[in-house]
């Protein structure tokens, strides 16, 4: 089964928040069920696009199994409207943002983005399933991440 297949067939929707018109895939549970399906999966954050009108675009690159999508967000305010001279918050905000909508590049959720309400074709198992199969919980996998250890514990980093 390829990339697409797998991960556009996965339920995000027990995962997903309404702000106005917009729905948004919690990151660390999208960054979680990506690494479960491909563990040598990576992003990296480019360099933030600064702009004339002091607003900022953040670009996000995600890579699974040699596949990699670029993608890129403005930082903006919770009505869309781009915002100048943003804060490091907003800054992380639209960066998370920005690593979900390059996991949709990958299929991760891509129907949000299409207006849908559920990804097409039931998936195999879903999130749940697996952790009961496995013996662990979403918070258990999340924090054996690397990813979460480097920024949250500052795991590898030296002194």
């Amino acid at each position: 089964m390829s990339i697409w297949q797998t991960l556009s067939s996965i339920n995000v929707n027990d995962h997903t928040e309404s702000k106005g018109n917009l729905t948004y895939l919690s990151w660390a549970w999208a960054w979680a069920v990506t690494k479960q399906h491909y563990p040598e999966a990576t992003y990296a954050f480019l360099a933030n696009e600064i702009h004339k009108d002091e607003t900022m675009t953040v670009h996000c690159i995600v890579t699974i199994e040699g596949i990699s999508h670029e993608m890129w967000l403005p930082v903006m305010d919770h009505r869309k409207n781009a915002v100048k001279n943003p804060n490091a918050f907003q800054i992380n905000t639209a960066k998370m943002r920005c690593l979900t909508k390059g996991l949709s590049m990958h299929g991760l959720g891509s129907y949000i983005y299409a207006g849908e309400d559920l990804p097409k074709g039931e998936p195999e198992k879903t999130y749940e399933q697996w952790c009961q199969e496995n013996n662990t919980t979403f918070e258990r996998e999340i924090m054996k991440s690397a990813d979460f250890r480097k920024l949250y514990v500052n795991e590898g980093e030296s002194n």
